[in-house]
């Protein structure tokens, strides 16, 4: 990761690093001190309608709070999956309904959202924003990479090359200081067995990404 961040730098590239927080908010507290001590500041989405973790949980309130504290900032992951036969109005709602719990539990505002697996439509897209509430993946201006399933969308280096504008979305739980499948990556969060099988199952339901090079 100090490798991909200095080779950005020293492009020229104008870089905008998010993380969309899927399965452990406690990785995601390491991984935001661990850029705090880069230098780094992020955007930290914290699924607020998973199965996963509760964000709402006292606790993990707290743990938000101290990525801010970090220097960080928060956005706010949803998925639609479970309210995909609705129209755009209501998931909308939902979405707000959401918003402003997280704003009240964390104390701070909330402007931006990603969506977890499923696209949403461009009506829901619309109303977002012009209700403010903006969706980073809609600019176009930044070529944007993932590391989903702990593989990178595209070759970093080429990336980088033709495009100046680089938005990168990186998932905390495929980084560790030792190199592991992502298997490892999965029970190395020490969620208990039932998480472990249900993440199982959703990554293997995923398509493979076109460039299947490991994240360094």
């Amino acid at each position: 990761y100090i490798d991909i961040i200095t080779y950005l730098k020293m492009n020229g590239n104008s870089v905008w690093i998010r993380h969309d927080i899927d399965f452990s908010l406690d990785k995601a507290v390491r991984f935001a001190e661990f850029e705090a001590d880069l230098g780094i500041k992020s955007i930290y989405y914290i699924l607020v309608n998973g199965p996963y973790y509760n964000p709402f949980h006292p606790e993990n309130i707290e743990k938000i709070k101290m990525i801010k504290d970090l220097g960080h900032s928060i956005g706010i992951h949803f998925d639609l999956n479970n309210i995909k036969s609705v129209d755009a109005a209501t998931q909308a709602n939902l979405i707000h309904a959401f918003r402003a719990l997280l704003e009240y539990y964390s104390i701070q505002e909330i402007n931006y959202i990603t969506f977890h697996r499923m696209t949403p439509s461009f009506e829901l897209v619309q109303l977002l924003s012009n209700e403010e509430l903006y969706f980073p993946d809609m600019n176009k201006s930044f070529k944007y990479i993932t590391d989903t399933n702990k593989n990178w969308t595209e070759d970093m280096s080429e990336v980088a090359k033709f495009y100046p504008n680089i938005q990168i979305n990186v998932h905390p739980e495929w980084w560790t200081e030792e190199e592991m499948d992502w298997e490892s990556n999965i029970y190395e969060l020490r969620l208990d067995t039932n998480l472990d099988k249900l993440i199982e199952k959703e990554i293997k339901s995923m398509p493979p990404n076109i460039y299947q090079n490991p994240p360094r």
